[in-house]
């Protein structure tokens, strides 16, 4: 990735890019990277992912990683950039089938999502994410420690995490004191399928 060169001024001096340009131009990096079926393969995208933490003010962050294939490094590298941003209020994460992160990639990131104090709007996809207990435990500790959140959408549609995962998160929901807008899709996660898309169709907002 080649930074711009700056542009000259009417001095004839190259004038300096204006403070986080290489950040911005980062983010875009992983944006173009994120789109690439097989990311993980085809090379490492800690790189771009990286320079987003030079971006320590960001209060907002949509990151779409649909299909990437992620592994337990590329899920380490990301956690390193969440942990890094210490400002975000808002907080869009899209992950839906990426199955190969293990336990310890989910322990990483659930880690890194539970250090972020001022998180008020946190969206979670993790359809088809092969999520089992051990993941939905660690997932339902960090949610615990956001004392701040007021929304949460939740989306763990055919997961693995059955009665136990979903009594983890359950748990960790109620201890939210702030959290005054939910929508949480457990569908195919546990037990009798059809009674539970039967109990989504009632209780789903519209």
């Amino acid at each position: 990735m080649h930074a711009r060169r700056g542009r000259r001024s009417r001095s004839g001096r190259r004038a300096r890019p204006p403070p986080g340009a290489d950040s911005a131009e980062a983010l875009l990096e992983v944006q173009r990277s994120a789109r690439r079926r097989g990311l993980a393969v085809a090379g490492s995208p800690r790189r771009p992912l990286e320079a987003l933490g030079g971006l320590p003010k960001l209060a907002a962050l949509e990151l779409d990683l649909t299909e990437c294939m992620l592994g337990a490094e590329e899920a380490a590298a990301l956690a390193g950039v969440l942990a890094r941003l210490q400002k975000l209020t808002r907080l869009k994460l899209n992950l839906w089938q990426n199955d190969q992160l293990g336990a310890e990639g989910w322990r990483s990131l659930a880690e890194a999502l539970g250090g972020l104090p001022k998180l008020a709007a946190l969206g979670l996809d993790l359809r088809e994410c092969k999520l089992g207990a051990e993941e939905a435990i660690a997932l339902a500790g960090a949610l615990g420690n956001l004392a701040e959140l007021r929304e949460l959408k939740l989306n763990l549609f055919d997961n693995q995490i059955g009665l136990q995962g979903c009594l983890a998160l359950a748990g960790a929901l109620r201890r939210l004191p702030a959290l005054a807008k939910l929508y949480a899709d457990f569908r195919r996660c546990v037990g009798d399928h059809r009674a539970l898309s039967r109990g989504d169709r009632r209780g789903r907002p519209t």
